[in-house]
């Protein structure tokens, strides 16, 4: 899969990204369905 993003042939739609800190917010965010594309949690921000 990562060959076919490098390569432009498959779009990842990323809406956010947090730090781990913040998995509640976005928990609730995908719970009340007010996200659009991927949430992401990024382990290396805090």
């Amino acid at each position: 899969m990562a060959e076919h993003v490098r390569a432009e042939r498959l779009r990842l739609d990323l809406g956010r990204q947090f730090p781990p800190s913040a998995a509640a917010e976005a928990h609730r965010l995908l719970e009340g369905r007010q996200s659009t594309g991927k949430l992401v949690l990024l382990p290396w921000v805090n």
